[in-house]
């Protein structure tokens, strides 16, 4: 439908997202929610607001590369309390 609505001028248009590098890479099939909970929390405890300053040359940091066992069993402990409040009520 959107193709459908917008004018085709025969040109290729650039995509209008910039991709932001910096995203840790996942190294197994199973941790994928793991690892966005980490990235997002890694973005909201940082007190810099501006994305591409942020994120924009982290590509070529070592932390951009993956996140360690011990990182992603912070976030499973961090889960896992908040869900058992739940639990208690």
């Amino acid at each position: 439908m959107y193709k459908g609505l917008k004018k085709n001028t025969g040109k290729k248009q650039a995509n209008p997202w910039k991709p932001l590098l910096g995203a840790p890479i996942q190294r197994d099939a199973t941790s994928c929610g793991y690892y966005v909970m980490r990235y997002m929390k890694k973005i909201v405890e940082d007190d810099n607001m501006d994305p591409d300053e942020k994120w924009g040359t982290r590509a070529t940091t070592r932390d951009a590369q993956t996140y360690t066992t011990h990182q992603l069993d912070e976030v499973r402990e961090e889960w896992a309390k908040h869900m058992l409040t739940f639990l208690d009520h």
